[in-house]
């Protein structure tokens, strides 16, 4: 599945309209209609389910909200109530999108129940609408009481639909939607209890684990559904902006990509994609991000030949550890080893090599001094008493390795060699003082996989880490064309970003993988899929999928766990891909 832009769904829009033929008000239709089915069907035939509240902007967004509110009460949902936002001066209250115009005349006709907020700051008095809403049938009210605040009105909701904002928005919400936002991330709600039972669907395991658990759901919040995104939401959101925190969003056709920013993921909760409403040949035509969680293993690593043996499954020269990193060592040579690598050798220094050697098993050691290999002539790979890089097919520096000069001097030599490489961890703030960063695009396609986690890509971008996590996108897109090699944002949610425009994202959200080591595993998987020959950016997808495949077995087994174990399981993780 791929993601979608802003840009990219007002395109969607343009096709679905002009070279096909659909009016806004056929596709809004189709988007309430099919997002209605899926909120139905998740919260199933429990009478548990009593009151909707759909609370609302004024654009499009809300009109799919309002098409999802007159197909629940067609449904018998009686206890339906609909929120709207008095913007200062709107006069008689009527909106300005002329498709939710017609929406809330549809609704206001069958008798929905229409409440109005006024604009001051905080919680605000309600008006039941008798200038601009015909006061409702006293049935259709169904013991939903009189409410005087925003807070009364929601704290009688089993389910708010949020239907406040789309995802065209830029900058922060202002009153008085932010207002209302905070209503809805306040609601308590008598009826709360039982309600997550009442779909199947909410106990299930999702994308992982750990997707349920980051939810927001509990037992005094009223079930929170954001239509497409969270309000708040959008591609320029900062983790500032009053945003909805949803447990359920419904993704009209295709997930929205500033979801996916890592540090707006908890607003969201568990996402469902609401297909069916734009023709497919429409949909295909849009480019964005792929998010890896939906890929087949087949579309992500082609498996092994049959007849495959050590010698063509690739062998990875690993330059790591050193005293006291010694388990970075071990664990990023397994790792690749695991991964699929047919031959693996370890080069440590000396004086770390007699504490590594006799914990290997399928691991060639050797000690190392860097200082004697690096001295050689310009652009040379080996010195008198340094390795020979000729028989590897992929290299990996970092893990554990110390910034040191001499370690420095080597990543030179290491990135002219004219091997394909993952640079982790040390490597990486070794590279700028390398000399050679012009080296790791100079040829035609990406050889090299830059692994950094946040804090590390803040060091070689020189942007805080808050603000990249906010939105990776355009620091990646710098760093990829600074570099020419395929960066790895290493996060809950991982980005992956190659040169060529080639951007995917994996949505991990597992906090049992947040332990020592765990890069170190990912940076030897990567280097292990990338001896083999797989291209860079396949590598890096690839291993980012094994790695999250091998922290899903590893908790299944464990619950929480430690590095070593993770790389246990990155054997049977690998086999997925590759047998």
């Amino acid at each position: 599945m791929n993601l979608i832009s802003s840009a990219g769904s007002r395109n969607l829009d343009a096709f679905a309209n002009g070279e096909f033929g659909f009016a806004d008000g056929q596709l809004m239709e189709c988007a309430g209609l099919r997002a209605w089915l899926a909120l139905k069907d998740e919260l199933g035939p429990s009478p548990a389910v009593k009151s909707l509240v759909f609370v609302c902007g004024r654009g499009n967004n809300a009109g799919d909200a309002l098409v999802m509110a007159r197909f629940a009460l067609y449904d018998g949902f009686g206890r339906l109530a609909v929120l709207l936002a008095r913007l200062e001066g709107d006069g008689d209250g009527l909106p300005g999108s002329p498709l939710f115009a017609r929406q809330l005349f549809l609704a206001r006709r069958l008798g929905i129940t229409v409440f109005l907020a006024d604009a001051p700051s905080g919680l605000v008095s309600l008006h039941p609408g008798e200038t601009a809403f015909p006061k409702p049938p006293a049935d259709r009210v169904d013991g939903m009481g009189s409410p005087t605040r925003v807070a009364d009105l929601l704290s009688q909701a089993d389910v708010i639909v949020d239907g406040i904002t789309g995802s065209g928005l830029h900058g922060p919400l202002a009153e008085p939607y932010s207002s209302l936002v905070s209503a809805i991330n306040a609601a308590k709600s008598p009826f709360r209890n039982g309600l997550a039972a009442t779909s199947a669907r909410f106990s299930q395991e999702v994308s992982s684990a750990a997707a349920c658990r980051a939810s927001s759901v509990g037992p005094s919040r009223p079930l929170v559904v954001s239509v497409d995104l969270p309000s708040g939401l959008g591609e320029g959101w900062r983790a500032s902006f009053p945003t909805v925190k949803a447990d359920l969003t419904l993704a009209i056709e295709r997930p929205k990509t500033c979801c996916y920013y890592p540090a707006a993921r908890s607003f969201w909760g568990r996402l469902l994609p609401v297909v069916g409403v734009f023709p497919p040949e429409a949909s295909a035509r849009i480019p964005g991000p792929v998010l890896l969680n939906d890929e087949a293993p087949s579309s992500v690593l082609p498996p092994f030949p049959a007849d495959s043996y050590k010698n063509r499954r690739g062998f990875v020269a690993v330059f790591a550890g050193r005293v006291g990193t010694t388990g970075a060592a071990k664990l990023s040579s397994a790792a690749a080893a695991r991964a699929g690598a047919g031959l693996v050798r370890l080069f440590t220094p000396s004086d770390a090599y007699s504490l590594i050697v006799g914990s290997l098993s399928g691991i060639m050691a050797l000690p190392w001094d860097p200082a004697a290999g690096a001295a050689g002539a310009a652009g040379a790979v080996a010195g008198p008493d340094g390795p020979d890089l000729t028989p590897y097919t992929a290299f990996l520096a970092g893990p554990g390795w110390g910034i040191l000069p001499e370690n420095s001097s080597w990543l030179g030599l290491l990135l002219a060699s004219g091997l394909p490489g993952v640079i982790d961890a040390d490597a990486l703030s070794l590279l700028p003082d390398t000399g050679k960063t012009g080296v790791l695009g100079a040829a035609k396609e990406a050889r090299f996989v830059l692994t950094p986690h946040p804090g590390e890509f803040s060091r070689l971008s020189g942007l805080p880490s808050a603000s990249v996590l906010e939105n990776p996108e355009a620091p990646l897109a710098e760093a990829v064309r600074r570099t020419g090699a395929v960066v790895v944002l290493k996060s809950h949610v991982t980005w992956i970003a190659s040169p060529d425009g080639r951007l995917a994202v994996y949505d991990g959200l597992d906090p049992a993988m947040g332990t020592g080591g765990s890069g170190d595993v990912l940076a030897g998987i990567i280097a292990g899929v990338l001896s083999g020959g797989v291209g860079a950016f396949e590598a890096a997808c690839a291993g980012v999928r094994i790695h999250a495949e091998a922290g899903r077995l590893a908790g299944a087994r464990t619950g929480l766990f430690l590095a070593e174990e993770l790389c246990e399981a990155v054997s049977a993780a690998a086999a997925r891909y590759r047998l």
